[in-house]
């Protein structure tokens, strides 16, 4: 592989992901103090608006985020500003039609959840829709300009914005749900604004109808994934918010924290590895795309289940230390949502590969198929089993949905090679069937850790030259940067 790609693709990966491990860290730091200072039935009406909100994003999305990163990446200069403006003139129509949803639909989603504080906050949520939206999708523009330092740093600004706000407007001056929902907005803004600046283009909505329609034939497949997507992601909240009640989705979604900061992280590599691929497999370099998608299946399910399975021995000091000792009923929850969370990782990746080699229809099929299970299994699981039922039904989904995604990567003449990502789950069944054995104490629980890096090395898993790639990169890190 060409030391240029392989230095851009690796810094991007750094630098991406440092912003968004600042982001987390600052995230924990607000849930944290949304834990301890506000009522879990307020708790949990936030996190439902954030549903509402992001299922709106994902329905009328119409795969255009996706469609700004491919074409920019692939777009010449003096086309740029074509595709900007093409792409702003579409985002600006579903917004407004979006937002004449939300209103209209007020009154059935209200009866829907049955919530009391719902109603009084619903004015709320066209406004963090429009601004969540937005954010989005000059993220991706960015992303499709290799600006990677540019992203991160308006990740960071939002979330140190978020956290002054939260400890100001919670804290000291006890508005409770407001404050969280100020908060969000103003650091939105803030983000939105940077962002703008940081694409270092005007703005304008005279669009190109030849462009316009190549976007939508690129964009309205994936924009149907984004809303299977959204039903097998968060469809489980939506229902828990429905059956059960705002108590209940304040106890799943803090289960649901650690999993989503993983699944964050992993857009942080997401953002680098689809532009990226989608250049090699443009550029016909398939054993070097080949040789990315391989490793990066290998490296990602390795780190995630040791970490899912450091996340079962120590599952309420963790619920405890990021939260509070009063989410802790939520601790087992946490635990199966971390192993689908890794599962899904690995999905993402194999899906994303096939986007970028130009097969965007093709993830519709694979999700149709993940919300089928998801649906049925959430439906049947969280009447018998409460919020548990959720989780078990991610697991379910994410690995039936797996075998399809690989299926389709071989048909394409894609070498994907199943046996990376096999190997660490293996070992993670062995290692949950010691627990059980031993029982979920200290000692236990390290020798179970222990034996999970042994028979990852034993099985090649880890390898010698992943410690000559990791002298690399810190190689390549300590010189001067090109990723703007």
């Amino acid at each position: 592989m060409e030391e240029g790609y392989l230095s851009r693709f690796i810094k991007g990966i750094l630098t991406t992901g440092f912003g968004t491990l600042v982001t987390l860290i600052l995230g924990f730091m607000n849930i944290g103090i949304a834990a301890r200072y506000i009522p879990k039935e307020q708790f949990g009406v936030f996190l439902l608006m954030q549903t509402i909100v992001y299922s709106l994003i994902m329905v009328g999305d119409l795969g255009l985020n996706l469609s700004a990163t491919k074409f920019l990446a692939v777009s010449r200069e003096g086309e740029r500003q074509t595709v900007i403006n093409t792409i702003m003139v579409m985002r600006t129509a579903i917004a407004i039609a979006a937002v004449a949803l939300i209103l209209l639909c007020r009154n059935q989603i209200t009866f829907l959840f049955k919530s009391e504080i719902l109603e009084e906050f619903y004015v709320y949520i066209p406004l963090l829709f429009l601004l969540e939206s937005y954010n989005l999708l000059f993220s991706s523009m960015l992303q499709g300009f290799h600006h990677y330092r540019k992203m991160a740093y308006a990740q960071m600004l939002a979330s140190v914005t978020n956290v002054i706000l939260i400890i100001v407007l919670i804290v000291f001056l006890g508005n409770g749900i407001l404050g969280l929902v100020c908060a969000r907005a103003v650091a939105l803004v803030f983000s939105i604004v940077y962002q703008i600046r940081g694409i270092g283009m005007g703005l304008s909505f005279r669009g190109d109808r030849k462009l316009l329609k190549g976007l939508f034939g690129f964009g309205l497949p994936l924009g149907l994934n984004n809303v299977l997507s959204f039903i097998f992601m968060r469809f489980d909240t939506l229902i828990i918010g429905a059956l059960l009640a705002p108590v209940s989705v304040a106890l799943y979604g803090t289960a649901m924290k650690l999993p989503d900061a993983f699944r964050q992280m992993f857009e942080s590599f997401r953002s680098v590895f689809f532009p990226n691929m989608a250049e090699l497999f443009d550029q016909k370099r398939m054993s070097e795309a080949e040789s990315v998608l391989n490793n990066s299946l290998r490296l990602i399910s390795f780190a995630t289940l040791f970490v899912t399975l450091g996340a079962t021995v120590f599952q309420k000091e963790i619920v405890t230390l990021l939260f509070s000792a009063k989410y802790i009923e939520c601790a087992p929850v946490l635990s199966v949502l971390m192993l689908a969370m890794s599962i899904g990782l690995i999905g993402y990746v194999l899906g994303t590969s096939l986007v970028s080699a130009g097969y965007s229809k093709l993830p519709v099929i694979i999700n149709i198929v993940d919300t089928a299970v998801t649906l049925t299994a959430n439906l049947i699981m969280i009447p018998r089993f409460g919020i548990i039922g959720a989780a078990y039904a991610s697991v379910l989904a994410r690995t039936v949905s797996n075998p399809v995604n690989l299926w389709f990567l071989k048909r394409a003449g894609i070498d994907v090679k199943a046996m990376e990502y096999i190997k660490p789950i293996a070992a993670y069944g062995i290692c949950c069937a010691l627990l059980s054995v031993l029982g979920n104490s200290l000692l236990p629980g390290l020798a179970a850790l222990s034996l999970y890096l042994v028979l990852c090395a034993g099985t090649t898993v880890i390898r010698g030259e992943d410690l000559l790639n990791l002298k690399r990169i810190i190689r390549m890190n300590t010189q001067p940067a090109n990723v703007r």
